[in-house]
């Protein structure tokens, strides 16, 4: 059983293990992709077109300190990013 937990406005509960997340390199390999993981560094226009039809993208904070993944998260959302955005803390 995985420790990790995901937390929404309806609770806690467990992450689906079928749910994957592909690198930003690696999204341009799979074209049909829906989701992918991105640090805190990432350039958002390094996604570009790919954009539109990622349903799903996961930002990783690296400390609790670090707040470059809310800067990032309201980024995408300037630039039309609709779709489900979390965040991935330490394990």
């Amino acid at each position: 059983m995985s420790d990790r937990v995901l937390i929404t406005d309806a609770g806690f509960g467990p992450v689906d293990p079928a749910e994957r997340y592909l690198g930003l390199a690696d999204l341009v390999a799979a074209p049909g992709a829906q989701r992918v993981d991105l640090g805190p560094e990432t350039d958002p226009a390094a996604l570009g077109p790919d954009l539109a039809r990622i349903q799903a993208i996961r930002i990783a904070f690296p400390a609790v300190s670090d707040g470059r993944g809310f800067t990032l998260a309201r980024t995408l959302r300037r630039m039309g990013f609709t779709g489900r955005l979390r965040a991935a803390g330490q394990d």
